[in-house]
């Protein structure tokens, strides 16, 4: 069937409409995998060759993204909007983070199985990136100097948030005495 001009051109600029959009979404992703200190150590391509690995998810405002004690299943990347951490504490549930874009969470699912130790929920509607640890063990038997660059990175992460903590809880110590 032959198409008239007029459908060929609506085909051309719906086309390069959507795929512009695509691409410019696609661009946003490596942009914000690109700035994450877990992820910033990969080279361009090496970020291209991971990023269907990541999978958007939306989340209403009061939404718990996961629960203590829930099964530790995918690192969460934050997009859009806001999200609280939360932990039992002596004066019940205490807000201990709140995370914004470019900010990221629930990576030591990547690295055990153990449940998740705190609450992170909704605090506006918000977007996500996630990344299952099934899907990292796929880059790391597929890719293995991608993954091995991955867990060094986080391995540093986790490292520089030990650090801090052992200060906060040394501050803690001192004025309590």
């Amino acid at each position: 069937m032959k198409l008239s001009r007029f459908e060929r051109a609506r085909r051309i600029l719906w086309g390069r409409y959507f795929r512009t959009s695509r691409r410019s979404s696609e661009r946003d992703r490596r942009s914000l995998l690109k700035s994450l200190p877990i992820f910033n150590e990969l080279s361009y391509w090496q970020i291209m060759s991971i990023e269907d690995y990541f999978y958007r998810r939306e989340y209403g405002k009061n939404e718990e993204i996961f629960g203590i004690g829930y099964p530790g299943a995918a690192l969460f990347i934050v997009e859009q909007g806001e999200v609280g951490i939360f932990v039992d504490g002596s004066r019940g549930r205490e807000r201990i983070a709140t995370l914004k874009k470019g900010d990221f969470f629930g990576e030591m699912a990547l690295l055990d199985d153990e449940p998740r130790s705190a609450t992170a929920m909704a605090l506006s509607d918000v977007k996500v990136l996630a990344l299952f640890r099934k899907d990292m063990n796929d880059i790391k038997q597929t890719k293995p100097e991608i993954s091995s660059q991955i867990f060094r990175s986080l391995g540093q992460v986790i490292a520089s948030r030990l650090r801090a903590t052992n200060q906060l809880l040394g501050e803690s110590d001192q004025e309590a005495s």
